[in-house]
């Protein structure tokens, strides 16, 4: 047979499903902000929002020391271990910053686990969002 004959297959496309704002204040709406696990995911899910769709694994990459407050920057090092720079909303910085004050620990990994403290994994991030409140669907 001549190669030349072949067709490749269709590659189905993903369809992207976006939230709109008001879906996006719903459900930022219902994280709590009263124990320093509720502003640690709050924290998060405002640095997704709030840097144009920073990957997860960079998010949980971030140190506290590689983001420049006045800036209103960071350089993470992304897919393809290549660095780029992220830029934060006021109101991603202003979560990130309410969850550092409260806690009280040297870790220099911004997004860490409770009680002995480590860097959180992509593993633990899935388990707050399937946990957050009114969420109902399987990932």
């Amino acid at each position: 047979m001549d190669p030349k004959q072949i067709r490749a297959p269709r590659r189905v496309k993903r369809e992207v499903i976006f939230l709109n704002k008001e879906e996006i204040e719903a459900f930022t709406d219902t994280i709590g902000n009263r124990t320093l696990n509720d502003l640690r995911f709050r924290a998060i899910v405002e640095t997704i929002l709030g840097t144009g769709g920073m990957r997860i694994s960079e998010v949980l990459s971030l140190n506290r020391k590689d983001i420049q407050w006045d800036k209103k920057e960071a350089k993470i090092i992304g897919k393809g271990n290549k660095e780029r720079t992220v830029f934060f909303t006021s109101r991603a910085l202003e979560w990130i910053r309410r969850y550092l004050e409260h806690r009280h620990d040297s870790c220099g990994a911004v997004f860490i686990t409770s009680g002995n403290p480590r860097r959180l994994t992509p593993t633990d991030i899935w388990r707050f969002f399937k946990e957050a409140p009114g969420e109902s669907q399987d990932y």
